[in-house]
Order: C-alpha cells, then sequence, then structure tokens
C-alpha cells in the first residue's frame, strides 16, 4: 500500500480481513486451518463480485449506510462474510463558508489511525489496474448519522469502531443483530478536527500540507462590499434633481413632474444613489409612478442563501467561520477523502 495524504474513490485503502484461504496441512494430514487475519491492499469504491461492468465505477458505493446496510441486496450478503477494518489516519469533510465557497476541515483521533467498519468484496474477472496478476479487490467504508459534536460540520461520518470492538466485527461468528449495534457514532471526546487548506478542494491535490491546520479568516460577503463603497457625504436624492433641474425651493409642481418622467435626469441620479448603496434613502416624493420606480430602481443585490445539500446543512447549521474548534494535530498519512 502507498501512503498518500489525500485519499479518493479508486485508491487503494489498507484494511484488516479475515483472510479465508487454507494454510498448507503438514506432513501427517492434519486438518487444513484458515490463515487467520492479515493486512490487505484493498480499492476504495466496492465493485460486486456479479458485476458485469468492464470499467470499475469506484464511485457509485464508496460508502454504505449503516441503516439500510443489513437489508441491502448488494450490502446484506457481506455483512455476513466479508467485514473488514479500514485503517486511516483521519478523514476530511468539507462544508460553505460565508462567502459561500467549501471549507474543508480535517477530522481525527487524537489517541491514534481511525479503525473504520467496512465491507469488501473481489471480482473473479477484472483484476487490479496496479496489479494484473492480482483479482480486483474493493472496499466500501460504513457510515453512519454524525455525533453530536460533529453534526455542525456534516450529518453522517464514518463508523469508528473502538478498539475494544474489532475483535467483535471480524469474528465471523458475531450474529447480525450485534454487529448493526456496533454501527452508531463515534462520541469519545479523542475525535478533534480543524480547518485546511482549500487546496483540498481539488481530488488531485496531494501534497504533504494537506492536512496541516490554518487559521481562517472572515470572508466579505456582497452586502459588506456594497456597504464599503456607500459615501456618508451623499447628497439626497431630492436635492440631486433640484440642483440638476434648476428648481427653487418653491417650484413643487415642476418638481414632481420632472421626477415622474422616465425621460428625465432623475434615472442617472437614482443609479448613482443606488450604487452606492446609501444605507439612508430620501423618501419618495409624490408624482406620477415614483413609488414604482424607486423600489425597483433600489432593489439591491442580495447574497444568496446557502442552500440544504449533501455537505452543508441549511439555515440551521452554524456558520463554517465560528465552528466549535476541538484541537489541532499534526498530519498523518491515508488520509481519506
Amino acid at each position: 500500500h502507498e501512503a498518500r495524504e489525500n485519499i479518493h474513490p479508486g485508491n487503494t485503502l489498507p484494511a484488516v480481513v479475515n483472510d479465508a484461504t487454507p494454510a498448507t496441512g503438514d506432513a501427517a494430514g492434519a486438518p487444513q486451518q484458515t490463515t487467520g487475519r492479515v493486512l490487505r491492499s484493498l480499492r476504495w469504491g466496492l465493485v460486486p463480485s456479479w458485476s458485469k461492468e468492464a470499467k470499475p465505477d469506484y464511485f457509485r458505493m464508496f460508502n454504505a449506510r449503516s441503516e439500510t446496510i443489513h437489508t441491502s441486496s448488494v450490502f446484506s450478503r457481506l455483512l455476513h462474510c466479508k467485514r473488514c477494518v479500514v485503517i486511516m489516519d483521519g478523514f476530511y469533510e468539507w462544508i460553505k463558508d460565508d462567502g459561500g465557497e467549501k471549507q474543508p476541515y480535517y477530522v481525527q483521533l487524537k489517541s491514534g489511525p481511525m479503525l473504520m467498519a467496512g465491507l469488501y468484496d473481489e471480482h473473479p474477472k477484472l483484476r487490479d489496474p496496479g496489479d494484473a496478476e492480482r483479482p480486483l479487490a474493493t472496499v466500501t467504508v460504513v457510515t453512519t448519522a454524525s455525533s453530536a459534536a460533529m453534526a455542525w460540520l456534516h450529518d453522517r461520518m464514518p463508523v469508528v469502531l473502538p478498539p475494544n470492538a474489532v475483535d467483535t466485527w471480524l469474528d465471523p461468528e458475531t450474529p447480525a443483530k450485534l454487529l448493526l449495534g456496533l454501527l452508531k457514532p463515534y462520541s469519545n471526546s479523542d475525535l478533534i478536527w480543524h480547518p485546511v487548506s482549500k487546496r483540498m478542494n481539488k481530488m488531485s491535490y496531494g501534497e504533504s500540507d494537506c492536512a496541516a491546520p490554518i487559521k481562517l479568516t472572515k470572508s466579505k460577503s456582497i452586502t459588506s462590499f456594497f456597504s464599503a463603497k456607500a459615501s456618508p457625504t451623499k447628497r439626497p436624492l431630492q436635492a440631486q434633481v433640484k440642483q440638476e433641474l434648476g428648481a427653487s425651493p418653491g417650484s413643487s409642481t415642476r418638481e414632481q413632474a420632472a421626477v415622474g418622467s422616465p425621460r428625465s435626469s432623475w434615472a442617472n441620479a437614482a443609479k448613482a444613489e443606488d450604487s452606492a448603496a446609501s444605507p439612508s434613502p430620501p423618501s419618495p416624493v409624490k408624482g406620477k409612478g415614483v413609488g414604482e420606480k424607486r423600489t425597483a430602481a433600489t432593489s439591491p443585490g442580495v447574497e444568496s442563501k446557502q442552500g440544504a445539500g449533501k455537505r452543508v446543512k441549511a439555515a440551521s447549521s452554524p456558520s463554517a467561520m465560528s465552528p466549535p474548534q476541538a484541537g489541532a494535530a499534526p498530519p498523518r498519512k491515508h488520509q481519506v477523502r
């Protein structure tokens, strides 16, 4: 297995499996025994043994939901006989920041590598792209609902097994009911996270600083940009119109007619006022079409609200600029995307 800072479906992951290959019997003809647990290199992204696709699609089943794993036609058979433990130092997750960009975070354990529940399979006809002598062996990582501490970042997380649950998960004799009881959110206090560079938004990025912690800076929204452009000495709109039309303070009839006319100089004055986004626009003057035209001319551009999605929650999610910081740790290898 090749150590990587940024792993995505199609790359290899180290995993512990129960090797079902019989060991060679002794000269006396003693019964053959299985060799037990072995460390294997598996391609991330499950390709079932019955798949007829000539070109594997590793992105189709790189995760398996714990809630339906025992009823799925693909995963239920693997749950009984092909369980494994995927070993990783951490994983990345994303949330949108105030500017609408995806901000990546690196999640890990203070206590050491993560031991994730997984299912694997081997295809009898397809060959591994890195070694034509081996059959294609692939793995999917089991996921569950996020823990309370991680819910601000994402609503799902991998099933991280405590060390004392590894034997139970790998034991071929463990009943299904007990197995399903292991597939729950990891809520121990040694789960930590920190923001990392947005260069991680590119799947191809794999430099040594992938998991290095960074300090977040407040991003500026579009509304704050226009507020900064506003001039504090801007004269009210009515004063500009009066000056351009040469109206005296008492010529209210001429002023109303000019403001209500679409061909008057009000349109340019209103445009300048809107681009400056004055924080206290003047009250509209009575006249033909003034109210309607003022509303249309002064509708500022508004930053769109962050929508719900796979990697971010809707308005109930806290801002990525002020998440609960749980600590930081140096980067490790075998991180997963």
